[in-house]
């Protein structure tokens, strides 16, 4: 069984690699004399035979390092063809005598393609580097980890999105050196059985949630529409990048750790960023300052990646690009933390304007009702004194309604202006009619010095040109408007107002609005104690169940119950009309 490994050995591609020895007081040093792209006709992520010759200084025990962390699936065999072990290294007894060991690498690390990842050492200096790196890499593990439950639990209690963008950018970062440090590979692993090639792609969710955590932590769509729309850019060119990486992993094609494809990254990353730094500085707020410092540490130490991943060097900067993400990091987490005081601030000073403006409204309203209860008290003295004075107060009373449904109305409108759906607009548009109508009632009281008679002719035609007005149909509907000269009392005006501005309002949605030739005709007479009413016009009408579910009609109806009225109505091919009488109670 042995000889066939060794006879197999020499039928794959075999690069030599001679660990040549120091004085005595030197530590062992390898000597790589051939490199992977130099292994003829290795694809990228393709398996590969490496024969080591190894010569220990003096007798004693050694450790045989294969590959780097993540590189957990190589398997060593000695000269005779025997399997040592499997994974990054292997635990060596060695005398001075020159030995021979043959390493099995089941994929290319692309990583490594110009200098193989070959050391021996002692196995004392191993186990002390080992831990002092374990210790580095769990402590760096746990700090992003917490911080990343943090923001999580932040995000549930606020459901603010930038936690969560936080939160994702802090897991990608812990996911991609958690794999480059094999801590991904002991936990799972199926991990190991991955290409590298496939892990370097993960360094771009890092980018995109960190893009995604900038736009809200700064936020961008209120404060900056342009560093916005670079932001969006940079994403987009991000996700090429991926789709292009990807692509050529497909076809076996390393791009990444290439100077073609690094230097127009780098510089099209330093354009964007640069473009982006510019809008952001003109920022206000201590949130700023943290930022700008973060990144700053973060492109230092994104540039140091890039360029060592480039030139073979990952092994030797990781923890220096480690520690500077642990720094920014910090930074961000800082001004999250500032961020949400401001914020509070922001409330607090909002619920003290809140508070005082309340305060000051009662402080009004205390001082008008005093200035009212000793003008009450003052038109004591005389009865036809005091009689027009209340003509007077009755007059302003009426007025200050007015005014007061009219503040309402121009309320409703303010926030049917921010409205954009349709049916809540058109709710809204009812509703200011329908107080519309209450209000020119009070007008007309205050106005014709009439403080309980209304002129139902005057009063009806000024509510049918309003509406008219309002739903931009005066001058184009023929209206004729019958209405008899009558007044009645403020508690049967104000039905009949809220009636006829519904059937009209119906009338314009559905006849007035669609129809090129629109008529419109509007009756209003009083017989006796009855009080007849119809609307008239030259649409098709309203449906059952538009009349049995319709707020308006649901209005009316309440209203006849109340007031003993009764609803009928008349369809032809040229008009629908709405009859009404109501009994009118002395």
């Amino acid at each position: 069984m042995n000889m066939l490994i060794i006879i197999l050995l020499s039928l794959f591609r075999v690069t030599d690699v001679e660990v040549a020895v120091g004085a005595d007081n030197e530590q062992p040093k390898v000597n790589l004399y051939k490199s992977l792209d130099e292994v003829e006709g290795l694809e990228m992520g393709g398996s590969y035979w490496v024969k080591v010759q190894v010569r220990a200084p003096k007798a004693g025990s050694y450790v045989l390092i294969g590959g780097n962390s993540y590189m957990r699936v190589m398997k060593f065999y000695d000269e005779t063809g025997q399997l040592l072990d499997q994974g990054n290294h292997v635990f060596l007894t060695l005398d001075t005598s020159p030995h021979t060991y043959y390493i099995y690498y089941p994929f290319a690390d692309e990583k490594d393609r110009d200098l193989f990842t070959i050391e021996l050492t002692s196995q004392k200096e191993f186990l002390l580097a080992q831990n002092s790196e374990n210790m580095f890499q769990f402590g760096f593990q746990a700090i992003l980890l917490f911080l990343t439950f943090i923001s999580l639990v932040f995000g549930v209690s606020t459901r603010d999105r930038v936690y969560y963008y936080y939160a994702l950018y802090l897991f990608s970062i812990s996911w991609f050196f958690g794999y480059q440090a094999g801590l991904l590979g002991r936990l799972f692993p199926v991990f190991n059985q991955i290409a590298p090639m496939w892990f370097w792609l993960f360094a771009f969710t890092i980018t995109l949630f960190y893009a995604l955590f900038t736009i809200a932590f700064l936020d961008m769509k209120s404060r900056d529409l342009k560093a916005l729309r670079i932001m969006q850019v940079g994403i987009g060119y991000m996700c090429f990048l991926f789709l292009l990486s990807t692509t050529c992993y497909v076809f076996r094609l390393d791009v990444q750790h290439t100077y073609w494809y690094k230097i127009p990254t780098i510089s099209m990353e330093f354009l964007l960023i640069g473009m982006a730094l510019i809008r952001i500085w003109k920022f206000q707020g201590p949130v700023k300052k943290y930022y700008l410092i973060g990144v700053f540490i973060l492109v230092s130490v994104s540039l140091i990646g890039q360029l060592s991943s480039t030139i073979q060097l990952v092994g030797e900067v990781n923890d220096y690009i480690q520690a500077g993400l642990l720094l920014e990091t910090f930074l961000l987490s800082l001004g999250l933390g500032v961020r949400v005081d401001q914020i509070q601030k922001a409330r607090n000073e909002s619920q003290k304007a809140y508070i005082d403006q309340l305060k000051l409204n009662e402080n009004l309203q205390l001082t008008y009702t005093k200035k009212l209860e000793d003008k009450v008290k003052e038109r004591t003295n005389s009865l036809d004194k005091r009689n027009k004075e209340n003509e007077l107060l009755l007059k302003e009373i009426h007025h200050r309604v007015k005014n007061n449904l009219q503040m309402i109305t121009s309320l409703i409108n303010m926030q049917q202006r921010r409205v954009k759906n349709k049916a809540v607009e058109s709710h809204l548009i009812s509703t200011v009619n329908k107080i519309k109508s209450i209000a020119l009632i009070h007008e007309h009281l205050y106005v014709n010095d009439t403080f309980s008679q209304v002129n139902m002719k005057d009063y009806l035609s000024q509510l049918v040109d309003s509406l008219l007005t309002t739903y931009g149909l005066k001058g184009k509907v023929k209206a004729t408007l019958n209405f008899v000269e009558f007044e009645m009392d403020l508690e049967h005006a104000i039905p009949v107002g809220l009636i006829i501005n519904e059937l009209v309002i119906n009338s314009i949605k559905y006849a007035l609005i669609e129809s090129d030739h629109a008529v419109l005709d509007v009756d209003a007479k009083k017989d006796g104690n009855q009080l007849l009413l119809a609307v008239r016009d030259n649409g098709q009408g309203f449906s059952v169940d538009q009349i049995a579910e319709g707020l308006g009609f649901t209005i009316i109806r309440a209203i006849l119950q109340n007031n003993s009225g009764q609803l009928s109505f008349d369809r032809n091919n040229d008009y629908f009309q709405v009859k009404i009488s109501i009994r009118l109670t002395e």
